[in-house]
């Protein structure tokens, strides 16, 4: 029932009696309209519903009770999915902070190990990215670390260091930086 002045209040489906109530609120639906739509469940093997509609404020089986306790059902429903997108939404929020959280306890964690093998290094820093591919489009995860030294190591000792945090972090894809301080 889709009618551009009518919108539809509310819809109820007693699976018992095998009835479809629909209450419209606005432009009142020619009589003709309502028993072509009386007909409509016969399209969807619901042959053996009845479809009743009420609409109008005139009519006997609607009060403003019953349409303010209808809104208030609407109002509720809408509110309830509403809280659930946000909680769905804190969720995910949630997890990325206990990422992040993650991460700098483990760099934390790793630092002394670092500057015992490495002890020219002045500074680490971990995080876990993505990457996107400019020619394909193809996004990937990156581990990156950018690491501080007084002098640059030689091509060597930066393979060394790189397989090293590779083995360390179990990052599949390490990008190390290494920036002289």
């Amino acid at each position: 029932m889709n009618f551009d002045s009518t919108q539809v209040l509310t819809r109820k489906i007693n699976r018992d009696k095998k009835e479809i109530h629909v209450v419209l609120i606005g432009e009142e639906i020619p009589d003709t309209s309502i028993e072509l739509a009386k007909e409509k469940p016969k399209d969807y093997k619901l042959a053996s519903s009845n479809l009743i509609v009420l609409q109008g404020a005139s009519n006997d089986h609607i009060d403003l009770a019953e349409i303010r306790n209808l809104l208030m059902e609407d109002f509720y429903k809408n509110s309830e999915e509403q809280l659930l997108e946000q909680q769905h939404r804190l969720a995910l929020l949630q997890k990325e902070l206990d990422q992040y959280r993650s991460t700098t306890q483990f760099t934390a964690s790793i630092a002394p190990e670092l500057k015992a093998l490495y002890p020219e290094a002045r500074s680490l820093s971990i995080a876990f990215t993505t990457e996107v591919s400019l020619d394909s489009l193809q996004v990937d995860t990156l581990t990156l670390a950018i690491m501080d030294f007084n002098q640059v190591p030689d091509q060597e000792e930066q393979t060394r260091i790189s397989q090293w945090l590779t083995a360390r972090t179990g990052a599949r894809n390490l990008r190390l930086m290494i920036n002289k301080k």
